[in-house]
């Protein structure tokens, strides 16, 4: 399926986390959480998680209450995530191809945008990445109370950019999230699988996969 979206998109949007940045944490704030409730399934962990940690901006000690309380956790596993928390710090580095290809979409002429589902004490992923300066809106979470694959967050951005839902193309590298979300939205998406051999099982026909962001150029 060849798709070319030059003469209709005016803006690109990016998912953040797996698709501009590389997580290099060996181990993640979920897996961490894992091994601190103990009898919870990980469905209901990770719900917790984006529930009380990246649809608002608390405090830490805020978040952790309403996530034990989520699970029913008693005060000794609130203690224990309190201290996860301030603990934990998010590393990531930029995939190699990024700045390229931000480079040439804005050469292009194209307004670029970044969305994701975010923790809300991790504030700077793209500051700190010297992402800042190719991106015209940058939307996150806990800012609209709303996480992917929630309808809400991609109209938000719609409003803050006063663009409609056809004009803008989501790279996301998250079925449930992005494309389960732009498809809500209305959004056309290209997925990224970097890892081609681990396939999803849930692939469409409708859906444009890539495995590297230089790919867009085929496009766009």
């Amino acid at each position: 399926m060849i798709k070319d979206y030059a003469e209709i998109k005016k803006a690109i949007c990016f998912d953040i986390g797996g698709t501009l940045l590389e997580n290099k944490n060996n181990n993640s704030l979920i897996e961490k959480l894992i091994n601190i409730c103990e009898g919870c399934e990980y469905s209901e962990i990770v719900f917790a998680a984006k529930e009380s940690f990246m649809k608002s901006k608390t405090s830490l000690v805020v978040a952790s209450k309403y996530f034990c309380e989520f699970l029913h956790l008693d005060e000794t596993i609130y203690i224990k995530v309190y201290e996860t928390l301030k603990n934990h710090r998010s590393e990531s580095i930029i995939f190699v191809e990024v700045l390229e290809v931000l480079k040439f979409l804005k050469a292009r002429g194209y307004i670029l945008l970044a969305i994701s589902n975010n923790y809300f004490w991790n504030t700077n992923q793209v500051f700190n990445n010297n992402l800042s300066e190719y991106f015209d809106y940058v939307l996150y979470s806990y800012e609209c109370n709303s996480v992917k694959p929630d309808k809400k967050i991609f109209k938000e951005m719609e409003y803050l950019t006063e663009l409609r839902s056809k004009e803008i193309l989501l790279v996301g590298d998250s079925w449930t999230s992005d494309v389960v979300g732009a498809k809500k939205a209305g959004w056309d998406i290209i997925y990224i699988n970097r890892d081609l051999h681990h396939k999803c099982m849930i692939h469409e026909k409708s859906v444009l996969v890539i495995s590297n962001l230089k790919e867009l150029y085929n496009y766009l």
